[in-house]
């Protein structure tokens, strides 16, 4: 749904060609927070929409390390019991 509200924004906005697989990658590139600079928004509602992507991305990758972090730390949990 981003990716596909991004397109609408900016297809027309720049000399950039504006195709939904490339706004696909541009959306998965903004939410690594990789960022190479290839494609930018120009559009207000695309640069929001690019920012939300960005946050989001941070906020996932915060919650999926917090998963792990919690699991890892059951299962040393769980192999300390068994040592009794």
């Amino acid at each position: 749904v981003l990716t596909y509200t991004i397109y609408v924004c900016e297809r027309e906005s720049t000399s950039v060609e504006w195709t939904i697989t490339s706004t696909a990658y541009f959306n998965v590139v903004s939410m690594t927070t990789t960022g190479y600079g290839d494609m930018t928004a120009k559009t207000t509602l695309g640069r929001f929409l690019a920012s939300l992507s960005m946050t989001s991305g941070i906020l996932l990758s915060a919650v999926y390390m917090a998963v792990i972090t919690r699991f890892l730390e059951l299962s040393k949990m769980q192999s300390k019991a068994h040592l009794w």
